[in-house]
């Protein structure tokens, strides 16, 4: 059944009284509960109430919305670093001693940069989407995070870091319920 004639059965079904009497055929006011004629009673249509489709995907909080958005705005930052990178790399590669030691460190770092855009992308696409995997990627990359954090606990930067990773971690177990349960599959 396509979808017009689903809208129409709906709008048919959404009369409530019927104009005529099904038993002597004569027009009946439309409030009436019986025909004036014959006093059968007015036959009317039961409004079909249409249950709420079911959602398939958790309301995503605006705290998960924003984490998702950074990760994946930072996947890009990494990735044209990580490009800049490599373009840098490229002409360091061809000098010998001490720049071709700077174009292997380049590569390496470039490529490093890639990959770690890559895994922030993912997780950005993850909770974006509301997967378990995206949550537990995310609770995996901010323990790692933190622990980067306090090994080079010096600056104030890095403590800045470590305190936003662990407001981030506790956000995320606090909303862990909105990932963890099971989803119907659609049919």
């Amino acid at each position: 059944m396509d979808t017009m004639n689903i809208i129409n059965s709906w709008h048919k079904n959404r009369e409530i009284n019927m104009p005529y009497c099904t038993r002597c055929g004569s027009e009946l006011p439309p409030e009436a509960a019986f025909c004036p004629n014959c006093g059968a009673p007015a036959p009317t249509v039961v409004v079909p109430t249409t249950p709420p489709l079911p959602s398939y995907a958790p309301i995503r909080p605006l705290g998960v919305s924003i984490i998702a958005v950074l990760d994946i705005i930072g996947a890009i930052f990494l990735f044209i670093l990580g490009f800049l990178m490599l373009t840098l790399s490229a002409y360091m590669g061809g000098t010998r001693g001490f720049g071709g030691v700077l174009g292997i460190l380049a590569t390496f770092g470039g490529l490093g940069m890639l990959g770690l855009g890559a895994v922030s992308f993912i997780e950005g696409w993850g909770l974006w989407n509301m997967k378990a995997w995206g949550f537990w990627l995310a609770i995996i990359t901010g323990i790692i995070g933190i622990v980067l954090d306090i090994i080079s606990l010096g600056s104030i930067i890095s403590l800045i870091s470590l305190i936003i990773g662990i407001i981030i971690l506790i956000y995320l177990y606090s909303v862990r319920h909105l990932f963890l349960r099971q989803h119907p599959k659609p049919s």
